[in-house]
This record gives C-alpha cells, structure tokens and sequence, in this order.
C-alpha cells in the first residue's frame, strides 16, 4: 500500500497505522501521511484488487476552509472564528475549490449576532452562496457560536476531533435543505 501511494504521487510518505480485516474495517487499510507533514493523515484502501486513497481530498482541506474563511471574513470583518473542513469528495480538475468539492465543515466564531434570527440569516447566505458555486453539491456546516471566554478555551484542532464537549451558546446545522437552530 505504501509503494502504491509513493509510486502515484511521486512522493515519501510514513506509515502510520495499519488496519487488518478483522479490525471492522470492510477491507484492510492503511493510514500514512506525507514526509514532513503529520497533519495531513492520508487513508489507503484495498478495494476489489486494487487500491484508492484520499490524498487529493485531504490536499484540498486546507483550500477549502481558505475559501470559507474568506466569506466569512468578508462578510464579518471584526468576527474572530476557526473554520475545519472535512473534504468528502473532490472532482478532478482546475478551478474554484467549492465548486469542486463536496465537503462538511464547522465553523467556531464569537456571536457577532444581536438575535439567533439573524445568525439563521446569515448561515442561510452562506450555504445559498454555496449551493451557487457548486450546483448543489452536498454540503454540510455547523456552526458552533461562542462568547469570548467560551471561544478562547476552544480545544478543536482539525474536522476530525470530537464537537462532543464543545461548550457553546448555540449551534446552527445547515445543508442543501435546511438550515436551523439547536440548543446546546
């Protein structure tokens, strides 16, 4: 699995971790990630004689929360947030990254909102601008809306660490279909 991946993208990658058969896992895999970056975990996995990976999905990662971020930032400039992104799939190709991508992501911000009607409005403007890009693409994004002492003792570093014991005000889930609003 290693030399697949080496050999496909040209690169040094380092092992990881290792998954068997009887781990659960549907076929044996196989977790690397690139030389120099133990960030970017990259999955390969043996399916049907041969190998697939989502190395250009976890490429992307960074671009695509690049991309949200600067909507947010644009349209609210004095806002401190954290964007992670999740890529679930990626078209092949050149150009815009959300027009590309289907992808979840989870937005941590201060509340800059005076209402949680106008926080709805707001995650509506960005799922409808996505949607725009994308040709109604699946995507997912919640945010987690926070005071500054909530914000400030934030433990989330990546899409894949646990919301679970977020403390927050509220948090709004959106998607293709639906935006709306969820106690904590």
């Amino acid at each position: 699995m290693l030399a697949y991946i080496e050999d496909k993208y040209h690169k040094d990658f380092v092992f990881y971790k290792y998954y068997a058969d009887s781990t659960g896992f549907i076929s044996p895999s196989m977790e690397v990630y690139p030389a120099g970056d133990k960030e970017q975990i990259v999955t390969i996995k043996l399916e049907e004689e041969s190998y697939t990976d989502n190395y250009l999905e976890m490429l992307s990662t960074r671009e695509y929360e690049e991309a949200i971020s600067t909507y947010i930032r644009e349209n609210f400039p004095k806002t401190d947030f954290q964007v992670f992104s999740s890529v679930n799939s990626l078209e092949e190709g050149d150009g815009d990254i959300l027009m590309r991508a289907q992808a979840t992501s989870y937005v941590l911000m201060v509340n800059p909102f005076q209402s949680q009607e106008e926080a709805l409005k707001a995650a509506t403007g960005l799922i409808d601008y996505l949607k725009e890009k994308n040709g109604n693409k699946a995507v997912g994004i919640y945010y987690y809306m926070q005071t500054r002492e909530q914000y400030e003792k934030n433990y989330i570093s990546s899409a894949t660490d646990s919301f679970k014991d977020l403390i927050y005000e509220y948090r709004i889930s959106s998607n293709n279909n639906a935006v709306r609003l969820e106690k904590d």
